[in-house]
Protein backbone atom coordinates (compact mmCIF):
# COMPACT_ATOMS: atom_id res chain seq x y z
CA UNK A 1 0.00 0.00 0.00
CA UNK A 2 2.83 2.25 0.89
CA UNK A 3 4.95 2.05 -2.48
CA UNK A 4 1.73 2.60 -4.15
CA UNK A 5 0.93 6.08 -2.81
CA UNK A 6 4.33 6.80 -3.81
CA UNK A 7 4.12 5.99 -7.21
CA UNK A 8 1.11 7.45 -7.45
CA UNK A 9 3.04 10.78 -6.06
CA UNK A 10 5.80 10.26 -8.40
CA UNK A 11 3.26 9.91 -11.18
CA UNK A 12 1.53 13.14 -10.02
CA UNK A 13 4.82 14.98 -10.01
CA UNK A 14 5.73 13.72 -12.94
CA UNK A 15 2.87 14.70 -15.18
CA UNK A 16 3.05 18.43 -13.31
CA UNK A 17 6.69 18.66 -14.83
CA UNK A 18 5.80 17.43 -18.13
CA UNK A 19 2.74 19.84 -18.10
CA UNK A 20 4.92 23.13 -17.04
CA UNK A 21 7.58 21.93 -20.13
CA UNK A 22 4.86 22.22 -22.46
CA UNK A 23 3.05 25.07 -21.59
CA UNK A 24 6.55 27.15 -21.54
CA UNK A 25 7.39 25.79 -25.02
CA UNK A 26 3.55 26.61 -26.24
CA UNK A 27 4.28 30.49 -24.66
CA UNK A 28 7.54 30.47 -26.70
CA UNK A 29 5.87 29.43 -30.13
CA UNK A 30 2.97 31.74 -29.35
CA UNK A 31 5.32 34.17 -29.04
CA UNK A 32 6.88 34.23 -32.26
CA UNK A 33 5.81 37.41 -34.85
CA UNK A 34 6.25 34.20 -37.62
CA UNK A 35 2.58 32.86 -36.56
CA UNK A 36 0.97 36.30 -37.16
CA UNK A 37 2.45 37.15 -40.19
CA UNK A 38 -0.07 36.77 -43.26
CA UNK A 39 0.78 36.95 -47.31
CA UNK A 40 -2.72 38.29 -48.04
CA UNK A 41 -2.03 41.92 -46.08
CA UNK A 42 1.28 42.28 -47.59
CA UNK A 43 2.15 46.25 -48.64
CA UNK A 44 4.93 48.43 -49.24
CA UNK A 45 5.07 51.98 -47.52
CA UNK A 46 7.71 54.48 -48.57
CA UNK A 47 8.68 56.83 -44.92
CA UNK A 48 11.18 58.84 -42.76
CA UNK A 49 11.93 56.74 -39.55
CA UNK A 50 10.54 58.99 -36.80
CA UNK A 51 11.78 56.21 -33.60
CA UNK A 52 13.63 53.29 -33.39
CA UNK A 53 12.68 50.96 -30.17
CA UNK A 54 15.28 48.12 -29.20
CA UNK A 55 12.24 45.89 -27.40
CA UNK A 56 13.40 43.54 -24.58
CA UNK A 57 11.25 40.23 -24.17
CA UNK A 58 11.80 37.58 -21.43
CA UNK A 59 11.73 34.31 -23.35
CA UNK A 60 11.73 30.92 -21.51
CA UNK A 61 15.23 30.52 -22.05
CA UNK A 62 17.13 34.26 -22.92
CA UNK A 63 15.35 37.47 -23.24
CA UNK A 64 15.58 38.32 -26.89
CA UNK A 65 15.67 42.18 -28.00
CA UNK A 66 13.83 42.70 -31.38
CA UNK A 67 13.73 46.22 -33.34
CA UNK A 68 10.81 48.27 -33.76
CA UNK A 69 10.16 51.44 -36.22
CA UNK A 70 7.86 54.29 -35.82
CA UNK A 71 7.90 55.37 -40.26
CA UNK A 72 6.16 58.09 -41.05
CA UNK A 73 4.47 58.04 -44.33
CA UNK A 74 2.40 60.87 -46.18
CA UNK A 75 -0.53 59.21 -45.05
CA UNK A 76 0.12 57.54 -41.30
CA UNK A 77 2.42 56.52 -38.59
CA UNK A 78 3.53 52.54 -38.76
CA UNK A 79 4.48 51.13 -36.51
CA UNK A 80 6.83 48.20 -37.76
CA UNK A 81 8.29 45.16 -36.16
CA UNK A 82 11.60 44.08 -38.17
CA UNK A 83 12.81 41.12 -36.21
CA UNK A 84 15.71 40.59 -33.87
CA UNK A 85 18.41 43.31 -33.16
CA UNK A 86 21.49 40.77 -33.84
CA UNK A 87 20.22 39.32 -36.93
CA UNK A 88 19.54 43.35 -37.79
CA UNK A 89 23.04 44.74 -36.40
CA UNK A 90 25.49 45.19 -39.02
CA UNK A 91 23.68 44.55 -42.06
CA UNK A 92 21.86 47.93 -42.37
CA UNK A 93 22.35 50.96 -40.84
CA UNK A 94 19.52 52.52 -40.21
CA UNK A 95 19.04 56.01 -37.93
CA UNK A 96 16.15 58.41 -37.40
CA UNK A 97 15.21 60.36 -40.44
CA UNK A 98 16.43 57.93 -43.01
CA UNK A 99 13.88 57.42 -46.07
CA UNK A 100 13.17 53.66 -45.87
CA UNK A 101 10.72 51.69 -48.24
CA UNK A 102 9.58 48.48 -46.40
CA UNK A 103 7.85 45.46 -47.82
CA UNK A 104 5.46 43.59 -44.97
CA UNK A 105 2.04 42.32 -43.52
CA UNK A 106 -0.17 44.27 -41.65
CA UNK A 107 -1.31 42.41 -39.00
CA UNK A 108 -3.36 43.38 -35.53
CA UNK A 109 -1.55 42.75 -32.92
CA UNK A 110 -2.01 43.09 -29.25
CA UNK A 111 -4.97 45.20 -30.14
CA UNK A 112 -2.78 47.64 -32.24
CA UNK A 113 -2.52 47.34 -36.24
CA UNK A 114 1.64 46.77 -36.89
CA UNK A 115 3.58 45.83 -39.75
CA UNK A 116 6.09 42.60 -40.09
CA UNK A 117 8.66 43.43 -41.94
CA UNK A 118 9.53 41.29 -44.76
CA UNK A 119 12.31 43.25 -46.52
CA UNK A 120 13.59 46.98 -45.39
CA UNK A 121 15.22 48.83 -48.35
CA UNK A 122 16.89 52.00 -47.41
CA UNK A 123 19.06 53.77 -50.66
CA UNK A 124 21.26 51.15 -52.35
CA UNK A 125 21.11 48.88 -49.34
CA UNK A 126 18.65 46.05 -48.67
CA UNK A 127 18.04 43.39 -46.07
CA UNK A 128 15.54 40.64 -46.80
CA UNK A 129 14.66 39.95 -43.11
CA UNK A 130 11.62 36.60 -43.97
CA UNK A 131 10.39 34.89 -47.25
CA UNK A 132 7.45 35.21 -48.81
CA UNK A 133 5.29 33.19 -46.26
CA UNK A 134 6.89 35.01 -43.50
CA UNK A 135 9.64 32.64 -42.11
CA UNK A 136 12.33 34.57 -40.45
CA UNK A 137 15.89 34.26 -42.52
CA UNK A 138 17.28 33.77 -38.80
CA UNK A 139 15.78 30.93 -38.31
CA UNK A 140 17.12 27.36 -39.53
CA UNK A 141 14.60 27.20 -42.54
CA UNK A 142 14.96 30.51 -43.43
CA UNK A 143 16.37 32.23 -46.32
CA UNK A 144 20.05 33.45 -45.81
CA UNK A 145 20.97 36.14 -48.25
CA UNK A 146 21.34 39.76 -48.10
CA UNK A 147 21.43 42.46 -50.98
Amino acid sequence: MRNTKYLIILVLISAFMYTDVIAQRHVYRRGKMTRHYNPETVRTIQGVIENIERITRSGWYANREGIHLTVKTDQEKVTVHLGPSWFINGKIALEKGDTVEIEGSVITYALKEIMIARRIKKGDSELVLRDETGTPAWSGMGIQRQR
